[in-house]
C-alpha cells in the first residue's frame, strides 16, 4: 500500500514526499485533499524511508531527511503514478482540527447521547410551542421525526438496514471512508442526496442565526428559547463531527469502525457499543475471502449484559454470544439452534453458534473501550 512524509514543519515550511506506486497497487484510501496520519518505520540512505498508514506499509523517498518514529499528519495532493503527501505542521488548520476533535471527545464523552436525551426534547419542545415562527416549528418537528427513526426500537427493529440507515440518517455517511465501505450496497445508491440529521440540523442552525439576530421583534422570551436551542444544535453538530474524525481515523490506523447505537427501554434510551472491523489482505482464507468482525456489547434492562462477536468469511459465519446474567445465559443458549437455522436458510454456513456464560463481561466492555479509544492512542499523543 502506499504512504510518504517529510518532517512536521510549521505552515510555510511544507515538506512534500513523493511515492512510485503502480496504479493497480494504490489504495482506494488515497483521494486528493484527504487528511491522513503516518508513521515512519525506517528511514534508509537516500532519504528513502519504510511509511506505515494503518495496517499499510510502503517505501517511499522524500525531499528531505527523516527519522524512524517520527509521526505525521499529511494531506493528499496528488494521485497517480506518483503519490504525493504534503505534509501538515501542527500549526496548520487540518492538525489543529484533528487536534481540537480529539480533546472534545475527551472533554464530552456524552456529547452524542445529549443528542438524544437533551436536544430531543428541546426540538419537541419548540415543535408545540404557539408563539414560535411555523418555519421553526415545522424544522423542528422533520429533525425530531428523523431522530425517533434513528432510535431502535420496536418500530425500527423490523428493519433489516437498521444500521446503514442509521449511519446516513446521523450524517456519518460525510465520512469519506465510512461512505466508501457502504457503498457498494443499493440501498445506499441516493445516500448523498440525503442530508441526514447533521445537515438537517446545520439548516436548522442558519434559521435560528437569523431569527435571533431579528430580536427586535420577538419577545425576550422567545428569544432566549431561540438561543437555547442554537446553541443545543452546535453542539449536537459538533458531537457528530466527532464521531466522523473518530472513525476515519480509526481507518486510517486499520482499526474497527465504532458505532454508539440508541436503544429504547421502557425507563429510557441506552446506547451500545457495536465495532466493525474489515478484513485485510493478511487475514484471507485459502479462497481469498477475507474476515470480517463485528462485535456487539448490549446493556438490556431485564437480560442484563450481553455480548455478541460475529465473524464472517465469505459464506462462513461464526455467532458467539457472551452473558453475564446465568438466567439470561440458559435462556439464549436455548435459542442458538433457531438463530443456526435462520442462518443456514439465509444462505450461510454457521461453523459456530454458541453462548456461554461470563461474570466479567462489564470489565471486557471497559477494556474494549479503553483499548479502542484513538484519543488516548500514543500514536495521536502528538496532536492531541
Amino acid at each position: 500500500m502506499i504512504q510518504t512524509f517529510g518532517p512536521v514543519l510549521p505552515p510555510g515550511q511544507i515538506g512534500l514526499a513523493t511515492a512510485e506506486v503502480q496504479p493497480v497497487a494504490r489504495p482506494l484510501l488515497f483521494n486528493p485533499g484527504e487528511v491522513l496520519k503516518g508513521f515512519v518505520l525506517q528511514s534508509g540512505t537516500n532519504n528513502r524511508v519504510l511509511l506505515q498508514i494503518g495496517d499499510s506499509r510502503i517505501i517511499a523517498d522524500t525531499q528531505t531527511p527523516l527519522k524512524a518514529g517520527e509521526q505525521l499528519v499529511l494531506r493528499v495532493e496528488e494521485t497517480g503514478p506518483k503519490t504525493i503527501l504534503q505534509i501538515l505542521g501542527e500549526s496548520y488548520p487540518e492538525a489543529q482540527k484533528i487536534n481540537q476533535y480529539l480533546i472534545l471527545n475527551r472533554s464530552q464523552p456524552r456529547s452524542l447521547s445529549d443528542i438524544f436525551l437533551v436536544l430531543k426534547q428541546k426540538l419537541d419542545a419548540t415543535a408545540l410551542s404557539e408563539t414560535h415562527p411555523e418555519s421553526l416549528k415545522e424544522d423542528a418537528r422533520k429533525i425530531s421525526q428523523l431522530m425517533e427513526s434513528l432510535v431502535y426500537s420496536p418500530q425500527t427493529m423490523q428493519s433489516p438496514g437498521y444500521i446503514k440507515d442509521y449511519i446516513q440518517g446521523l450524517g456519518l455517511l460525510l465520512e469519506h471512508g465510512l461512505f466508501r465501505a457502504l457503498d457498494g450496497n443499493t440501498r445506499l445508491a441516493g445516500a448523498r442526496d440525503r442530508e441526514g440529521l447533521k445537515g438537517g440540523l446545520l439548516k436548522l442552525t442558519a434559521l435560528l442565526q437569523e431569527l435571533a439576530g431579528t430580536s427586535g421583534s420577538i419577545p425576550a422570551d422567545q428569544i432566549e428559547a431561540i438561543n437555547n436551542l442554537l446553541r443545543q444544535s452546535q453542539s449536537s453538530i459538533t458531537a457528530i463531527e466527532i464521531q466522523q474524525v473518530l472513525n476515519v481515523l480509526s481507518q486510517e490506523e486499520g482499526r474497527p469502525y465504532f458505532l454508539s447505537i440508541p436503544m429504547s427501554f421502557p425507563d429510557g434510551i441506552r446506547f451500545q457499543d457495536l465495532y466493525m472491523e474489515k478484513g485485510n489482505d493478511g487475514e484471507r482464507d485459502i479462497a481469498g475471502n477475507a474476515r470480517h468482525r463485528f462485535i456487539l456489547f448490549l446493556d438490556m434492562d431485564i437480560l442484563g449484559e450481553m455480548m455478541a462477536e460475529v465473524q464472517l468469511t465469505g459464506e462462513k459465519v461464526r455467532c458467539r454470544l457472551r452473558c453475564q446474567e446465568e438466567g439470561s445465559q440458559i435462556l439464549i443458549a436455548s435459542l442458538m439452534a433457531e438463530l443456526k437455522d435462520r442462518l443456514e436458510s439465509a444462505g450461510l454456513k454457521v461453523v459456530e453458534a454458541s453462548c456461554c456464560l461470563d461474570p466479567k463481561l462489564t470489565q471486557l466492555r471497559d477494556e474494549c473501550r479503553r483499548e479502542h479509544r484513538i484519543d488516548n492512542r500514543e500514536a495521536l499523543s502528538l496532536y492531541a
